[in-house]
């Protein structure tokens, strides 16, 4: 274990003022997004396929940060992109990828029913999310959420053109040891 992070709302002084006594740094705050699975029952799989663990890195290692810290998160679990987290969500069976590029890492931690956590999108937004909706149809999930960084403003116009909607929580991660 080389580092450690927690999760807490921007408004919860009390948590982000006890992790910062024992030495965690503020690295992001993000906004959550939530969107109802659409009705919709297509048969056509979309052409995406699960991704292997040993493929993975190749295909996200272009889209790791170069500097700084950015975080996938599934289920409110924040997860540092770098170099072995891409593997990690092959071997979840969170990866997905079509033969045009576009790629998916969507999952649930816990709790399936409750929704499909959308961690990463890369691609042809709409077919992308139409794939996302088919995976929570399949799961029994609800509904899909986002979470990304709340200075990510075209992101947050894209989310909301595509029917997702802000929910009020406003989170912050704070680690030790990235």
């Amino acid at each position: 274990l080389d580092s450690v992070g927690m999760y807490t709302g921007v408004s919860n002084q009390v948590s982000k003022g006890l992790a910062e006594r024992f030495g965690l740094s503020l690295q992001g705050q993000f906004s959550e997004f939530f969107r109802p699975v659409s009705s919709a029952k297509g048969e056509d799989d979309l052409g995406f396929l699960p991704v292997l663990p040993t493929e993975a890195e190749g295909l996200l290692s272009g889209h790791y940060p170069k500097q700084g810290n950015a975080f996938w998160v599934v289920n409110r679990t924040f997860y540092p992109m770098k170099s072995g987290i891409g593997a990690h969500f092959a071997g979840e069976g969170w990866l997905y990828r079509d033969g045009e590029g576009n790629l998916l890492a969507a999952g649930a931690r816990f709790q399936p029913e409750k929704g499909l956590h959308i961690a990463f999108m890369h691609g042809n937004l709409e077919k992308i999310l139409s794939f996302a909706d088919r995976l929570a149809r399949q799961s029994g999930a609800a509904r899909l959420s986002f979470v990304c960084p709340s200075h990510f403003a075209r992101l947050h116009e894209l989310l909301e053109s595509s029917g997702f909607a802000k929910s009020g929580a406003e989170l912050i991660t704070l680690w030790l040891g990235l």
